[in-house]
């Protein structure tokens, strides 16, 4: 038998340090190891990937951006009995300090949500022959934040908050257009 010692040759090729019996480097046997190690555990991620964003809900409505925007005068009530002379008020509200409503960067329209001091971009929405809302694009129709049309002819716009602890608050809003 033959004695195997440090750089000295084995009957299957090199020294017992560096080859293994089949002529092959260990290094590149442990390499594809790992190799194969890897492409295994790459299978096993828990990280589950995010969704793709939902699409933005295309509303169909009878109420256009360039029908609401323009200067309007704009009083509230909380009792019906009330709407005739919060129409008055409105409109005399046009002198003083008139509520502007101007046209969106990308196709509604700029007016305030409720308790918010900032301009919000606000679309009027509709699903199907249901009623009319105008509210954030991203939200359902009908959702919280929406304010109900109750009544739009092109001068006088009636809305009604969707949240009712908003329409307790604010009341009806009746918007009168400023001539």
């Amino acid at each position: 038998m033959t004695k195997m010692v440090a750089g000295s040759k084995s009957a299957f090729g090199r020294s017992a340090f560096g080859w293994t019996a089949f002529g092959r480097p260990r290094a590149a046997l442990a390499g594809a190891a790992l190799a194969v190690l890897a492409l295994g555990l790459a299978g096993c991620e828990t990280t589950p990937s995010a969704p793709p964003p939902a699409a933005r809900p295309v509303y169909t409505s009878p109420i256009t951006p360039d029908r609401l925007v323009g200067r309007w005068g704009l009083a509230a009530y909380h009792r019906p009995d009330d709407a005739t002379r919060t129409e008055a008020q409105a409109k005399a509200s046009c002198g003083n300090n008139p509520y502007v409503i101007t046209a969106g960067t990308n196709g509604g329209v700029m007016m305030y949500l409720a308790d918010d001091n900032k301009l919000t971009e606000l679309v009027s929405k509709q699903v199907g022959n249901g009623p009319v809302y105008i509210g954030p694009p991203d939200d359902p129709a009908g959702g919280e934040r929406d304010r109900q049309v109750v009544r739009f002819d092109g001068n006088i716009l009636v809305l009604k908050f969707v949240d009712p602890e908003v329409a307790k608050r604010y009341g009806t809003m009746v918007y009168v257009r400023c001539s």
